[in-house]
């Protein structure tokens, strides 16, 4: 019988099939993380504020509880020199004011489009086919083995497009990263800033209003990538990049392997109008797929937790 740490037993109902095994418990960098995220400090105005978020607001209101019984306490005791007690009176009352100052967030989490079930054996290859023929567009896309996972794959990524055959607000991203003389990474996942985004959230904060006056909502999203790293050796990478340049327009679609070799769904192709090549060296932090690489090595090396 499999064994799971405390923090990372499934819940009952969990189908590890679709979902994938439990997530490790959070190590004290990632417990860290999480808590810092819960506070910041609100520059905007004159005087800044401490930002908390809504779940702080009993802790806050017993603390203040905490330092007007202190301030009483405080007022009956005599100090040898007067400036003890001015000094602790005025402490006192500036973390009164910090905390009657205190803006409270709430969250909403948007989640993009994602397939039922991800199965990382399933994508296999990246498939570029063209014609000789400078006016026929390039067809691209990820290859899988199964023809339905394939089209469950295509419909996540016409999803994120919002079902339409063009993508000229480029909605889905498409990038080759060259990592090493011998490989390339390929990325693809939803723009982060599409409009049913900013609808989501704006109606979310409408609805909110009267149960949560006064407070701010923290708007988080939730997008998969997808990313897989290829052999640069016998890819056609480099042909296509040369004729297309990122800007040419060419058709997205998703790959099965059948008895023919690869073969394309061009029913639910999507025509782009671009994509990002780079070599990994010259991405800078604002770059998600700079980001997304950190984030995976530190995953990658954490040190897993010992069953309890």
């Amino acid at each position: 019988m499999q064994r799971y740490p405390s923090a990372a037993r499934p819940r009952r109902g969990y189908d590890e099939s679709m979902f994938g095994p439990p997530l490790k418990g959070l190590s004290l960098r990632e417990k860290w993380r999480f808590f810092a995220s819960m506070f910041s400090i609100d520059k905007s105005r004159r005087v800044p504020r401490l930002v908390l978020h809504e779940k702080f607001e009993g802790w806050v209101k017993w603390t203040l509880r905490a330092f007007a019984l202190i301030g009483v306490v405080v007022g009956g005791v005599s100090f040898h020199a007067w400036y003890y007690g001015v000094g602790i009176a005025i402490l006192i009352l500036a973390v009164q004011q910090l905390f009657e100052r205190v803006l409270f967030e709430y969250t909403a989490i948007h989640v993009a489009p994602m397939p039922r079930r991800y199965e990382a054996g399933q994508w296999i290859s990246m498939v570029f086919l063209y014609s000789p023929d400078p006016e026929a567009p390039i067809i691209l896309g990820p290859a899988f083995k199964e023809r339905e996972y394939a089209r469950e794959i295509l419909d996540v990524l016409r999803s994120w497009n919002y079902g339409k055959e063009e993508d000229p607000n480029d909605y889905i991203r498409l990038s080759f990263i060259m990592e090493a003389p011998e490989e390339y990474s390929v990325y693809l996942y939803p723009a982060p800033r599409r409009p049913s985004v900013g609808e989501f959230f704006d109606k979310f904060e409408a609805e909110s209003r009267e149960v949560k006056p006064g407070k701010r909502l923290m708007r988080l999203e939730v997008r998969m990538t997808f990313c897989k790293i290829f052999p640069r050796e016998n890819s056609l990478l480099p042909a296509v990049h040369r004729r297309l340049q990122g800007k040419e327009p060419f058709l997205l679609t998703t790959f099965f392997k059948s008895e023919k070799g690869y073969e394309p769904l061009l029913d639910g192709a999507v025509l782009k109008f671009g994509y990002k090549f780079a070599e990994r060296s010259a991405l800078t932090s604002s770059d998600y797929e700079s980001r997304h690489l950190k984030e995976w090595r530190r995953q990658k090396n954490a040190k897993p937790i010992k069953p309890a």
